[in-house]
């Protein structure tokens, strides 16, 4: 009788740490190593895909879901002054993270937007992701090519 009670703590206290884990993620929020300028917005999410040509020479928005970036795939000219307006339209806290050029967002709330800007000075393909929790694995990654 006593390895049942004791099975049911082990149980009890997995249970109560996988829990705080989640927790703990939830409340992550992603820092920036550049001056960036903060907004607070909301608009509809938009299928389209938007490059600096699309909305204008380098400013381009990019919109989060569950578990997406609209667009996933953003073209920039090397030496470009980008400026990347992030904006979250989804129901869930997310971030806009550029891990290889050392860019990211604050984690915003649903109805926020945040902003980065920096000169795309070098060249390929950078994965952007959100760090928040599990997101980056659920999908919610994108690509950013500099020419």
């Amino acid at each position: 009788m006593n390895s049942g009670w004791i099975l049911i703590g082990i149980i009890g206290v997995v249970i109560v740490a996988i829990g705080g884990f989640f927790v703990m993620n939830m409340n992550k929020s992603t820092t920036t190593n550049s001056n960036e300028t903060i907004n607070s917005a909301v608009t509809p999410a938009s299928e389209s895909a938007t490059t600096p040509s699309a909305m204008s020479e380098n400013e381009i928005t990019v919109e989060a879901g569950e578990f997406k970036f609209t667009p996933s795939e953003i073209t920039v000219k090397k030496g470009e002054k980008v400026k990347i307006t992030f904006k979250n339209a989804g129901k869930f806290p997310h971030n806009f993270t550029i891990a290889d050029l050392s860019i990211a967002t604050k984690r915003i709330n649903p109805g926020q937007e945040d902003t980065v800007e920096f000169t795309a000075n070098k060249t390929g393909e950078f994965k952007f992701f959100c760090s928040v929790g599990n997101h980056q694995e659920q999908g919610m990654v994108g690509t950013l090519t500099v020419e």
